[in-house]
């Protein structure tokens, strides 16, 4: 059967039910049942509308319950109230407390849906509304679900697509929270087989679940076959290919270049790589091809890994939900969420499935200041925060509705936007954007490294006001004062300057990738001054020092003492050396043991806290609070460095803990309880960062993957089978891994598709291995620690198929 002929028998099998109109000429009408509020009927230009009043929920049960199901309807905002909002109900309960959500909002321009439920509310999607959305214009909207697929259309253009993964019979219902919103001309009808065509060729985010495919022909001999094949395949993921019927003599199936024999009745398992898209499925009975069908292979992120799996799904949601969308000069901008830091950090997470990653970055590139400087934070106008700065620290723009903000007091904005565009540029390889950007880059590192509010002359470091750690307020001075002011305390802050190094590093690589090869390295040495001088200013023999202050501060508590927590970022930015690193690291494991009695975890913000730092006493806040976000920094930072059980161990106390709690949090007090403070997407993004790149080990060394270490950790953490895909959501650039250790036979079997031309494999042994073989010949060992790694360098990337190796330890 070809997919035509599949998505017209879907639209065949979709519910029959006759269609349901109203008007609402007559009124409201009897096929409504009123659960909350006053829905009404109003006289519009033209005749009459249903009216939605603020806190109505209504749902229509003479349309029947549907799963697939097309609603098209005229709206319009009709008021500006707390919220300005446009939603639908698809496949509702009866008492409209569970349902996906549809639904426009107007001060946002965007397009979102939800699943509502006993668990409260969750996020699927959302998008700019293709069509400005203005106050008293009427848009049609049409919503339609079929399956899992969900999608919405504004004025004729697709506004949304997601997937629902519980699709379930239910009834179609209008609400509004605090708004005021008009429906007329409304529909509910199953969906025409255009439609169904249409959902079926919708990209959508997240990973489709195949359905098995029939093609039937007429076998050489007489008599019916049928071949059975999932109609959409992942990279390394095996599927099965079936041949059943009575079908004499030889059978043999080829997949784009591959060619194999299949018995009938006996399931042949075919692996899939490569580019992605649709591939054609022939049959052959000797020489003639007897029938021909497609299966599309899809590569989407993913990390089906032992217990790892639910975690990174609910990480991934709960990043999601951090996601917003703005409009500024005509143009759309989608943050994830509005401080740029927290942006750049839950970036780590999302590049992995959002298509847009520049439009904030490029926003405040094209705002930078005659200085060099960024603004960090999009935000109403009457935000408090522009009040906290003076006038050159912020901006607003009574057009657009938005204002800009730099805390002035933050020292990281410049070197964020580095890490920003460099990992805009790795997931989309534009080099043009690239060429773009680099000039106001390198502006903002200068500013960072002139500037006499930034710069401490004397030693040769970045510094601030005497903050804990990287967060915005300073001692002694009002939490509404985020300024630098003669008199306030300053000190050099070992994260901001791990930040800068890396900053460097990274506009090095992008200024070779542009063909500038002596700026960058003009770059590299100043990156290596910097790292020089910082590690011997600031790491005191165990960890870096929290402060190094330029003046006498009496706080109560000595600052070589403070375990801060930039520690697991400065790590992974490369400051130490590695025998700094296992230092830090051996501090935190020393310190769990040292706090078990009072701390669930070693996570800390600063340990041990100050007494009061402003308004937080000790324990407080980011005063002593237990962070998500170091505990995915720390994971990856030992799984890197030689502590890998360390690592591993980590995460299963955090997958444990999200598991109890069925949330990840971004701070916790020290028993463990949720302690807010900030968005949880940025330890969510950490954590997600851990598991692609500590545990599964993958590592984009250029751009788009083309060139990759891949370093599988997974015996560290007792798991043999994994499968793990990493997709760049801008440019659909991949890599997947399947992992497979045989503890009886010694081996650990990999296979790898995707972009890389180039393949680095580091294979973690088993504790206690120290030698393996590939191929029969002895494999080259690296030690890290008491770690064992193979060395294998393949002469090739996986091309257009995949790449296997396994390797034999001893």
């Amino acid at each position: 059967m070809s997919l035509p002929l599949l998505a017209a028998c879907l639209a065949l099998a979709a519910p029959p039910g006759p269609a349901w109109r109203a008007d609402f000429e007559a009124g409201v009408g009897p096929g409504w049942r009123v659960l909350a509020g006053a829905p009404r009927t109003v006289g519009v230009p033209g005749g009459r509308a249903l009216e939605m009043t603020p806190g109505s929920i209504a749902v229509l049960e003479g349309a029947g319950e549907r799963a697939d199901v097309a609603v098209v309807a005229r709206v319009r905002f009709a008021e500006r109230m707390g919220w300005i909002e446009a939603p639908f109900l698809l496949r509702a309960s009866p008492s409209g407390d569970e349902a996906i959500q549809f639904y426009l909002e107007q001060k946002s321009g965007e397009a979102l849906v939800t699943r509502m439920g006993p668990g409260g509310w969750t996020p699927l999607a959302r998008a700019p509304s293709p069509s400005p959305l203005v106050l008293g214009t009427w848009y049609r909207v049409k919503v339609v679900a079929i399956g899992r697929r969900v999608a919405a259309w504004v004025d004729g253009r697709l506004a949304v697509a997601t997937l629902d993964e519980r699709p379930r019979a239910g009834l179609v219902g209008l609400r509004v929270g605090q708004a005021r919103t008009q429906y007329d001309d409304l529909t509910v009808r199953p969906p025409s087989r255009e439609e169904v065509k249409t959902m079926q060729g919708l990209r959508l985010d997240g990973r489709r679940r195949p359905r098995t495919l029939e093609v039937e022909w007429s076998a050489v001999g007489g008599g019916r076959a049928l071949l059975l094949h999932p109609d959409v395949a992942e990279p390394t993921v095996p599927f099965a290919v079936l041949v059943s019927g009575r079908v004499r003599g030889p059978v043999a199936v080829r997949i784009g270049g591959a060619r194999f024999r299949v018995r009938p009745g006996v399931p042949a398992q075919v692996t899939l790589g490569g580019r992605q898209g649709a591939r054609t499925v022939e049959v052959f009975q000797g020489r003639r091809r007897v029938a021909i069908s497609t299966i599309e292979v899809r590569a989407a992120t993913h990390f089906d890994a032992g217990p790892y799996a639910a975690l990174f799904e609910r990480l991934e949601r709960t990043v999601r939900a951090d996601r917003s969308t703005h409009r500024y000069l005509g143009r759309a901008i989608r943050c994830n969420p509005t401080w740029v830091r927290d942006h750049i950090h839950e970036m780590k997470a999302y590049q992995f499935w959002e298509t847009d990653l520049a439009s904030f970055v490029d926003a405040l590139l094209d705002l930078q200041q005659p200085d060099g400087s960024f603004f960090e934070i999009l935000t109403s106008p009457d935000d408090a925060h522009l009040t906290f700065v003076d006038e050159r620290h912020r901006r607003i723009d009574r057009g657009d509705n938005i204002g800009w903000v730099r805390l002035e007091m933050e020292a990281d904005v410049e070197y964020l936007m580095v890490e920003g565009a460099f990992r805009i540029w790795q997931a989309t390889g534009d080099m043009e954007a690239l060429r773009r950007r680099l000039s106001r880059l390198e502006r903002g590192l200068l500013y960072c490294f002139t500037d006499p509010t930034r710069w401490d002359a004397e030693h040769g470091a970045l510094k601030r006001t005497f903050s804990i750690d990287t967060w915005d307020f300073t001692y002694g001075c009002s939490e509404r004062n985020r300024r630098i002011e003669p008199g306030m305390p300053m000190g050099i802050m070992h994260g901001d300057n791990s930040g800068l190094y890396q900053a460097i590093r990274q506009l090095a690589a992008m200024l070779r990738a542009a063909g500038d090869g002596a700026r960058a390295r003009a770059w590299d040495e100043r990156a290596d001054g910097l790292r020089e001088r910082v590690n011997q200013l600031c790491f005191n023999g165990r960890y870096y020092t929290h402060q190094v202050l330029l003046q006498p501060v009496d706080t109560g508590v000595e600052e070589e003492e403070i375990l801060s927590l930039s520690n697991a970022y400065d790590i992974n930015r490369g400051l130490p050396t590695r025998p700094m690193a296992v230092r830090i690291l051996d501090e935190y494991a020393r310190r769990r043991t040292l706090r078990a009695r009072t701390h669930f975890a070693e996570w800390f913000s600063i340990d041990p806290p100050y007494p009061r730092f402003g308004p937080h006493p000790a324990g407080q806040y980011i005063n002593g609070g237990i962070a998500s976000f170091v505990a995915g920094e720390l994971a990856k930072a030992a799984l890197e460095h030689g502590r890998e059980a360390y690592g591993a161990d980590i995460l299963r106390r955090l997958a444990e803990k999200v598991e109890k709690d069925g949330a990840i949090y971004f701070l916790y007090t020290a028993d463990g309880r949720d302690q807010g403070g900030g968005p949880s997407g940025w330890g969510a993004a950490a954590v997600i960062s851990a598991l692609v790149e500590g545990l599964a080990g993958i590592r984009d060394d250029d751009r788009l993957f083309r060139s990759v270490t891949v370093s599988p950790r997974f015996c560290a953490a007792g798991i043999d089978r994994a499968s793990v895909c990493a997709r760049y959501g801008p440019s659909g650039a991949y890599v997947a891994l399947r992992y497979e250790h045989d503890a009886v036979r010694r081996a650990i079997r990999l296979v790898l598709a995707g972009a890389p031309h180039r393949v680095r494999l580091r294979v973690l042994l088993p504790a206690g291995a120290a030698t393996a073989t590939l191929d029969g010949k002895r494999a080259r060992i690296e030690k890290v620690e008491d770690a064992h790694y193979a060395l294998v360098e393949p002469p090739r990337g996986p091309g257009d198929g995949t790449l296997t190796i396994e390797v034999a330890y001893r």
